[in-house]
């Protein structure tokens, strides 16, 4: 993402100009996004519930906001300054003590 921001930025508010297509394309794309995010989460050594699916999809949500802001914001740091801030995020989901289903 940080690499070519014009991309990034075609992937993820563009996408939307195509309208019901646009969306749908999107929501399969979060949809991947959060189930390999799950997987990988409920893997984890010492989990002992998987992550609810719910939670996956609002923790691809809430990255993909973060880069709409940051790529609106205009020049500085970029997506590249998010990396910290979403991997802290990230590990503080998979460090949560999980609630069964």
């Amino acid at each position: 993402m940080a690499a070519d921001p014009a991309l990034t930025r075609t992937l993820l508010v563009e996408v939307m100009q195509l309208g019901p297509p646009g969306l749908a394309a999107r929501r399969r794309v979060h949809a991947a996004l959060a189930g390999w995010i799950g997987a990988v989460i409920s893997g984890s050594p010492g989990r002992r519930h998987p992550l609810p699916p719910a939670l996956a999809l609002a923790l691809v949500g809430g990255l993909h906001e973060l880069v709409l802001e940051r790529l609106e914001a205009g020049p500085g740091d970029g997506v590249a300054g998010l990396v910290d801030t979403a991997t802290d995020w990230v590990l503080r989901v998979a460090a949560a003590p999980a609630l069964p289903a």
